[in-house]
């Protein structure tokens, strides 16, 4: 870590400060919050100044009361009085020097100045003979002199704002040295609202504790701030000293992150008046309808609750939890936070605010509180009904194990409804599915299950989930049977429900019936908002958007994205993890690399770390994570993950095979291995067919379109007649301009995917057009092609086979630029007939014929000419 911050973010300030002091003017006032950056801007703008003599000038609080106090080492010791002592302090600070080389003097902590001391200040400045930078917090809390100077126009006034979320970001990555994943720089800047010393003191304590840590060139932090002593006092100094009540109306709202009005007033020792008063010492904000009261930074809470003591915390936590029993809101949030202080202070043992309490834990996606609110239910006696969601939960927390052995319990009960057997067999079989990874086991218990249930909703139940298996398993024509079949049942709700469509949506988008998702969507949608964990229903959004991608519904799938990302923003950390990975999987289909990599990044670290986290989702990610490194020109790093994947396999999710050979597939093309990239294209097609997903071929088709195959133009057009949405159109119409050479075609399909919002098949068939009108001899057209396809490249971070091949000599062919691009990266002629399948002397006489194309004299001269074309092209 570097000792010294970079200045980020403050460019302009900077500038703003040198060109008044160029132009002459008096000076700049600077106003902004403790820990804003205000002293290091003061101290960048000094270093630009090396020749000039520095006058500091401070206030401190303890000198506030005292005439002169900020300014006594240029007090005449000779007695005067105060309108003489302030003439002859301004003479001795300005001095004789020269004007070209009058002192800077830097004012710091101005609202501590006392008011002789401030009008000396307002001298220098108003008399022009020093540049006068001062610096204080508000305009509202500068001494008369100081406010004078603004009010008069004497001097400019610079409002400093927190640093935004890019800036936050740029300064962490500078200061870290390497990549700080998207959600980390969210949570982060959120927490310090971007404050300068509040950012450095929380990464300078969590470097050190490990909680905030790097791999690579890649940084994570794992919430959860450690609160250093000079943080502590910083926060202290910015509340200042307040009366016991006031610090109880802190600490309620310490405790509880934010409470509507009604209930904070329902604590003993807070009143209406006391929340005014806070509002107007700026210790909290009042927002919203109902009115919510919340600390005014995030930061104040921890400092907070770090020094608490054990008794007040339980005092307060049990006054709390009776004001939110006597005025409910209905909040989700709120209804956790009733249950955690009830939970903490023992101050009941009533089951049901427990599992309300957990079953809201569970939709926002915080899987620790659910299963801690469940296990409080079920010592509070809550019965079956607490053992049942607690057993639920389990899977949900990815503790399979667990969750098997306590469903297996419960179902040995004797006398149970046979509603509730299909719905706990339901859980017990999708556990084995998708926690154990035992599809087979999941089949056989709905087998014997179906045998001995008779009720038509509780066999649609486990029906809707033998549907799902299927779909997840690539089987789709039995899939989509049979959750029809379950859907058809107007009982069906909550997880068994939202599993249905989940499953559903799987195999109508694999085999492009991506329109029929509207039959069920909105009763999935209203189900899934008021009974399922918060998990589960992102799982169902995510499919939701991968099927409107694989149609080439881009929009929607953005739309997507967008909506559920800004509600979950709020949430805690797994649904937030849930959504980013929705924001990068859009930006995966729009080809839009660097953005979706910078998402999924994170959220596969993010993953990799939380034993919570249910494996397929891990699994899936990081096979796309694959794919943008490859695309990103980082192979070596793709093919790691595709090396854990192959440690890792999930048997239940079968569903992602055709792109897992794509996957593979760009990762070859990266390493410039195109004709093995064809051969993983052809096996995902292949794949695609035996199962019956022509949405899926689609996209196989697609990409080896975009890798120079042009005989699928044949399939594609067939495909366009039965594959709902534009992708197939789309895809069918560069194909038949592949194959038929035709740059405008190539020019029409590229301007068609951009509009589309396909950036990286835009870049693709930009680049093969710009092959083809150069093969016809038109330059001009050739170059606005070459350049459209670099430009997009360029803008989204991503390199391809195509882009390379606007490199290639018009005289080499397909295969012999291919083993000439790997001779160029130091392959040997055997190397290289391993990479590609095929004989060392093929590989010769490839290399042999493309020597005497250009004219090169040996290996090496070719290996570089090669490498020249490239950087040449700018690829």
């Amino acid at each position: 870590m570097v000792t010294r911050w970079p200045l980020t973010g403050r460019d302009n300030d900077l500038a703003a400060l040198i060109n008044a002091r160029r132009s002459h003017a008096p000076g700049v006032l600077v106003t902004g919050d403790a820990g804003v950056g205000k002293s290091r801007l003061l101290a960048e703008f000094i270093g630009t100044e090396p020749d000039r003599p520095i006058i500091r000038i401070t206030g401190f609080t303890a000198m506030r009361d005292i005439p002169f106090g900020a300014v006594a080492a240029w007090l005449d010791a000779t007695p005067a009085d105060p309108a003489t002592l302030i003439e002859s302090t301004v003479a001795a600070i300005v001095g004789n020097a020269p004007a070209n080389r009058a002192p800077l003097v830097i004012v710091d902590d101005a609202h501590w100045l006392d008011e002789a001391s401030a009008m000396v200040v307002n001298q220098l400045a108003s008399r022009r003979h020093v540049f006068v930078l001062i610096a204080l917090r508000t305009l509202d809390d500068a001494p008369t002199p100081i406010g004078d100077l603004h009010r008069d126009d004497v001097v400019d006034h610079l409002p400093l704002q927190p640093l935004t979320f890019d800036e936050t970001r740029d300064l962490l990555e500078a200061v870290l040295g390497g990549r700080l994943h998207r959600q980390s720089a969210e949570d982060l800047w959120a927490l310090t609202a971007g404050n300068l010393l509040y950012i450095r003191e929380i990464v300078t304590a969590d470097l050190a504790s490990g909680n905030l840590t790097t791999d690579g060139d890649e940084c994570l932090w794992h919430g959860q701030p450690g609160v250093t002593e000079t943080l502590t006092e910083l926060i202290d100094k910015q509340l200042g000293r307040v009366a016991d009540a006031m610090a109880d109306l802190i600490d309620v709202l310490a405790i509880a992150g934010s409470l509507p009005i009604d209930a904070l007033t329902a604590i003993s020792t807070v009143s209406p008046e006391l929340v005014a008063d806070a509002v107007a010492a700026d210790l909290i904000v009042v927002t919203g309808d109902p009115p919510t009261a919340r600390l005014v930074h995030p930061l104040y809470s921890e400092v907070r609750l770090q020094r608490m003591g054990q008794l007040r915390r339980a005092r307060l936590q049990g006054e709390l939890a009776d004001a939110m029993g006597a005025h409910p809101s209905g909040n989700p949030r709120d209804i956790m936070l009733r249950a955690v202080l009830a939970m903490e202070s023992g101050a009941t043992e009533d089951p049901v605010p427990f599992l309300a309490g957990a079953a809201a834990a569970a939709a926002w996606c915080d899987i620790d509180l659910t299963l801690a609110l469940d296990r409080a239910a079920v010592e509070a006696g809550g019965g079956l009904t607490a053992e049942v969601a607690y057993a639920y939960h389990l899977t949900v927390a990815n503790q399979g194990r667990a969750a098997d052995e306590a469903l297996a319990a419960i179902l040995a009960k004797p006398g149970l409804p046979e509603d509730q057997t299909a719905l706990l067999t339901f859980v017990y079989a999708g556990n084995s599915f998708w926690d154990l990874q035992r599809p087979d086991r999941s089949e056989e218990i709905l087998a014997e299950a179906l045998d001995h249930i008779d009720g038509e909703a509780a066999r649609a139940t486990l029906i809707g989930l033998r549907g799902a298996i299927a779909c997840y398993q690539g089987r789709h024509s039995d899939g989509l049977r049979l959750t029809a079949d379950a859907l058809a049942e107007p009982t069906l709700a909550g997880v068994p429900h939202i599993f249905t469509a989940m499953g559903r949506t799987i195999s109508l988008g694999a085999t492009g019936q991506y329109t029929r998702i509207d039959e069920y969507r909105a009763r999935a949608h209203d189900d899934a908002a008021i009974s399922v964990p918060g998990s589960i229903r992102y799982s169902l959004l995510t499919l939701e958007l991968q099927a409107a991608a694989i149609a080439g519904d881009l929009a929607t799938a953005d739309e997507i994205a967008q909506t559920y990302s800004t509600e979950a923003s709020l949430l805690p950390g797994f649904a937030r993890t849930l959504t980013t990975y929705m924001r990068g999987y859009s930006a995966y289909f729009r080809g839009q690399v660097t953005e979706a990599a910078d998402c999924i990044r994170g959220v596969v670290a993010r993953l990799a770390a939380d034993e919570r986290a249910t494996p397929g989702w891990e699994y899936a990610c990081r096979n796309r994570l694959a794919t943008l490194y490859a695309l990103g020109g980082q192979p070596e790093k793709a093919a790691t993950h595709h090396d854990w994947m192959t440690d890792h396999p999930h048997p239940s999710l079968r569903y992602v095979d055709s792109e897992i050979l794509l996957s593979r597939g760009w990762v070859s093309a990266a390493t410039g291995e195109t004709s093995r990239a064809l051969e993983f294209a052809a096996q995902a097609v292949e794949l695609t067919r035996e199962r019956g997903e022509p949405g899926n071929e689609v996209l196989a088709l697609q990409a080896a379109t975009q890798w120079g195959d042009d005989t699928t133009h044949v399939r594609l057009a067939e495909l366009t007649d039965i594959v709902d949405g534009p992708r197939a159109a789309h895809a069918a119409a560069h194909a038949r301009a592949l194959a038929d050479h035709d740059a405008d075609g190539l020019w029409a399909a590229s301007t068609a995917w951009a509009q589309l919002g396909d950036q990286l098949a835009a870049a693709d068939a930009a680049a093969q057009s710009a092959v083809a009108f150069a093969a016809a001899g038109k330059r001009g057209r050739a170059q606005l092609a070459r350049d459209s396809a670099r430009r997009i490249a360029r803008t989204h971070g991503f390199t391809t086979p195509a882009i390379r091949a606007m490199a290639a000599p018009a005289e080499l062919t397909r295969r012999e630029w291919e083993i000439v691009e790997l001779l160029a990266q130091g392959l040997t002629s055997r190397e290289i007939a391993n990479r590609l399948g095929v004989a060392t002397r093929t590989v010769e006489g490839h290399i042999y014929r493309a020597m005497t194309k250009t004219n090169s004299r040996d290996r090496t001269e070719l290996g570089a000419y090669a490498s020249g074309k490239v950087r040449g092209a700018g690829t």
